[in-house]
Order: structure tokens, then C-alpha cells, then sequence
């Protein structure tokens, strides 16, 4: 059976089967860990459900409402991390969702949104990625805290106090499964029997190895709960882009690129994507004849992509190398990944506070200082109606994810440094964690606020924030952005570029 090395904060080094991240896809997929399944099986787990979950009737498609693949259902991971679901009616996805907030099941609270949109998970597991922190503020550090976080959280319509319930739940589908629902017959048979992986029914697909099989009878409650964490944390570190079987990446126009001028498309051993970085923008500039790569139709973004003049002059903005324009994109998003998995302020908050308060209304609002914030978060869309509804991204989880604040000050401070919340809470305002760029026409609406639907928007984003700068401040703005220097004319080029990172993804 073919081996998936993992590398995971869950567990440093593992090697995983194909039927470990069967069984991660499979409870990635699972709708019966939802509270609204809970609420509505009456404690029959293999019930079937009368109604779905209303916020699943209809699906957002860049603000506009239409029939949802997941009407009559209820929530589960994919629910928002959607892949192929809407491909007939609406076109693929990167694990991601079309639309700029994601719905989530009505409870008492009131809620009827997420504060953002989903972010895309491929890449999310990758030999490059520099952490496994996740949500566009840091709000968890790695793996096993998200998985266990939503799934007994807001977006699968638990509560803050119904965590331990919504665990018990989890155990009793995986305990109680007979079999015979379609997840089942899909994967293989009842989670009990699957994880046991005894039984000669089980196809060969879906037979565990020895040591990633689980006898669910004897198990503990905390056992099954790792298993789960385990299983999908597994599957989301096989959500990769493509590679050939030395780990090269392959798929993209870009990557053909490099490979036809024979620079490396993913770092050598024991070199850090900084000095890749580094290395593979000094072989740009010495390209005085590069070889290009022609046109081809890709069916799921209904356009051809290629390498060519457009999208070099679009790299030599990107990588800084261009005589004429400054893109500064290459100090955030680095290659091969095209994300150092940062955080960063490049005025998406800003402007969008703004839209709703007037000009430098975000640089004078009041906000609380690390010792007066208490448990305040500072997590909303703006409206006209609340001055402090605002999103402060990273803001909210620094200095309260220890490791997270860890990770933060290990990149930003020095041993001279006064690095106390205190002192960095100010800089934190903002902050939001780089996305990758590969597969990028998957993945829109753009930003963490969702509010940009086309690639070419995105870019000219930056192009107002340069333009901004020159008349006014942007508080707590990266200082990088400060020296872009884009035009009009460049974001063509940009645009070409970025498309090329794009590849089949099925």
C-alpha cells in the first residue's frame, strides 16, 4: 500500500495510508457531528433527517442566492471547505466557499454568518508550510486544535458551553454507526468495523495498517476523539498541489516554466524557502532568453493558461526585478507555496472600516489596550449602527494563544526587544495571515473579508494602498507596502502571472 509522509504538530513524523486519509476525508465529510444533526436524530445517530439545516438551503455565489448541493443535509467540514460539490452548477473549488461570509446554523445567539470567508485548505499540510496556525487570525496553532475547534464549534452550531456535549456526540456516531448510511457505503462499512480493520469485508482501499486501526468497543472516549483528530488531520496534510515522486511541485504553467529553464521549483534539502527565495529570483535575473511554455485549455478555470512574455513581466514585478515597477508581492508570498504563512496589515481592515465611517475613522478609533481589553473581541464586520464593530485579525488571539504569541515574537523581536503584550498589542492591529497564491482561481472572493471578487481586483488593491500612502497614513500598515511602486499597467502583467500559478485540481 502506497505511503503518505506526514509532518504534522500532532505528531512530528508519521507514515500515513492511503486508508488513513480515507477515513480523514470520510469524517471530514460526516454531517452527524453537527448540532443540528444532534438535535434532530433524538439520539439515533443512524436516523435519517426529515429536514436540513435551513442555512444550508441555498449557497452563496458571490452574493447571489441559489439552490444549495447541501440542501437537506446538515453541517459538516466540507459544508464550507467545498472541492467538487457545486462543480456541475457553479465551478470548483479550493476547499473553500463563493462566498464573502460563511453561513452557519441559527441558534439563540443570533448569528446567522461567520465574521469572513473560508479560507482554502490546499497547501495547508505542505513540506513547505512554515506552521499549521490556522483561521485568518491565528486563532488556532496547529492541526488537532482545529479540527477538534470547529467541530464542536460555532460553525458546525455549537455553542461556547456545549462543548462537551458536542465531544460526546462525536463518540457516539463513531460507537453507534451501523453501517448503513452513505458515508459507509462509500468508505468501506460502520466506523467500528472500518477502524477495527479485522474484517475481510472492508475493501482493500479502506483496510487501516495494524498500527492505524482502532478497536472503537474498547476505546475510551478521549481515544476515539484522538483517533478523529488523527484521521482528518491526516487527510487535510495530504491536501497538497501537485508533485511527481521526488516532492517537485509540477502542475502549474509556472512550474513548467521553471523546469524548462532548469531552475528548481521547490527548495533543495536543507534549504529554508528564504534562501530558495533568494536563489530562484538571482536565476530570474540572469533569464535573457528564457524558454516558454505554451497555452493549454484548463477545463475548471474555462481558459487557456500558459508561460509567456505577459506573465515574465508579471514574475519580474512580482520578484522585484522589474526596471520600472516594485511589486514588493515576493516578501510575504514566498515561493513555492507563495506564502510565508505570516501575518500581515496590507489595509484590507482599514479600508473596508472606512467604506462604512469615513476617512481616518479606522486610524482614530479607540482600541483597548492589553490591559483594558478583558475578553473583549474585537471580531465583526463594520456597520453604521456600532463604531466598534470592527475586525482587528491577529489582534484578538495574540497574547491569548500562547503559542501563537510565541510563534509572533520569535519572528518579530529581538533579545533587546520590550516584547510584552503590552508593548506589541498596537502592532498586532489588522493582521492577517497570507494565503497562498497557487491554485488562486479557486479561491475567490479574495482576502479575508471575501469582499473582492476577481483576481484582478485583488491586485489592484495594492495599487490603492501605494496610491493612499502618498497623501495619508494607514495604521499599522506593513512597512513593505510602503515601497511598492505599481501602476495602472502593471496589474495586467500581475494578473497574467498569478494565473499561471493555477493547475487541475480533481
Amino acid at each position: 500500500m502506497k505511503k503518505i509522509l506526514i509532518l504534522s504538530l500532532f505528531s512530528v513524523s508519521i507514515f500515513a495510508s492511503d486508508a488513513l486519509v480515507a477515513m480523514g476525508e470520510r469524517l471530514f465529510l460526516e454531517d452527524r457531528f453537527s448540532q443540528f444533526f444532534f438535535y434532530e436524530s433524538n439520539g439515533d445517530v443512524n436516523s435519517k433527517l426529515v429536514r436540513g439545516s435551513r442555512d444550508l438551503d441555498e449557497i452563496d455565489i458571490f452574493g447571489q442566492s441559489f439552490p444549495s448541493p447541501f440542501a437537506g443535509s446538515a453541517k459538516s467540514c466540507s459544508s464550507c471547505h467545498m472541492v467538487d460539490q457545486a462543480l456541475d452548477d457553479f465551478g470548483m473549488r479550493g476547499y473553500n466557499e463563493f462566498s464573502a461570509q460563511s453561513k452557519i446554523p441559527a441558534r439563540a445567539d443570533g448569528l446567522s454568518h461567520t465574521p469572513r470567508n473560508t479560507p482554502n485548505l490546499v497547501g495547508i499540510g505542505s513540506k513547505w508550510a512554515q506552521n499549521r496556525t490556522s483561521h485568518w487570525d491565528g486563532e488556532f496553532f496547529d492541526h488537532s486544535e482545529t479540527v477538534l475547534g470547529n467541530m464542536t464549534g460555532r460553525n458546525m452550531g455549537w455553542l461556547g458551553h456545549e462543548k462537551q456535549i458536542a465531544l460526546k456526540n462525536i463518540v457516539k456516531v463513531i460507537r453507534e454507526d451501523d453501517g448503513s448510511g452513505e458515508l459507509a457505503s462509500e468508505f468501506g462499512g460502520s466506523y467500528k468495523v472500518v477502524m477495527q480493520g479485522t474484517s475481510s469485508q472492508i475493501p482493500a482501499d479502506y483496510r487501516l495498517d495494524i498500527d492505524e486501526r482502532l478497536n472503537v468497543a474498547s476505546a475510551s472516549d478521549k481515544e476515539i476523539i484522538d483517533y478523529v483528530i488523527k484521521a482528518v488531520t491526516t487527510y487535510m496534510n495530504d491536501l497538497d498541489f501537485e508533485k511527481d515522486e521526488d516532492g517537485n511541485y509540477i502542475g502549474s504553467p509556472y512550474d513548467q516554466f521553471l523546469i524548462a529553464n532548469g531552475i528548481d521549483t521547490v527548495p533543495r534539502a536543507g534549504e529554508s524557502i528564504f534562501s530558495y527565495r533568494h536563489r530562484i529570483r538571482s536565476a530570474f535575473a540572469k533569464l535573457t532568453n528564457p524558454k516558454f511554455v505554451k497555452k493549454k485549455y484548463f477545463d475548471i478555470y474555462k481558459k487557456e493558461i500558459g508561460f509567456g512574455e505577459e506573465e515574465f513581466e508579471g514574475l519580474k514585478i512580482f520578484f522585484n526585478l522589474s526596471n520600472t515597477s516594485r511589486g514588493m508581492c515576493i516578501a510575504c508570498h514566498v515561493p513555492p507555496m507563495f506564502t510565508d504563512q505570516f501575518y500581515y496589515n496590507v489595509g484590507t481592515t482599514q479600508f473596508e472600516y472606512e467604506e462604512m465611517h469615513g476617512l481616518d475613522s479606522f486610524s482614530n478609533v479607540q482600541v483597548p489596550s492589553a490591559n483594558n481589553r478583558g475578553d473583549l473581541m474585537l471580531l465583526q464586520r463594520p456597520n453604521k449602527q456600532n463604531p466598534q464593530a470592527m475586525d482587528l485579525g491577529l489582534w484578538n488571539f495574540y497574547g491569548r494563544n500562547k503559542d501563537v504569541t510565541n510563534l509572533v515574537n520569535q519572528r518579530l523581536c529581538r533579545p533587546s526587544d520590550p516584547c510584552g503584550v503590552e508593548e506589541m498589542l498596537p502592532y498586532m492591529i489588522g493582521r492577517v495571515k497570507v494565503p497562498s497564491l497557487r491554485l488562486n482561481g479557486l479561491n475567490a472572493p479574495y482576502f479575508h473579508h471575501g469582499k473582492t471578487k476577481t483576481l484582478r481586483m485583488a491586485i489592484d488593491h495594492y495599487r490603492q494602498v501605494t496610491t493612499t500612502l502618498k497623501t495619508r497614513n494607514l495604521r499599522n500598515i506593513d512597512p513593505r507596502v510602503r515601497n511598492a511602486m505599481l501602476g495602472q499597467s502593471d496589474i495586467r502583467y500581475l494578473e497574467a502571472f498569478l494565473s499561471s500559478l493555477n493547475e487541475h485540481y480533481e
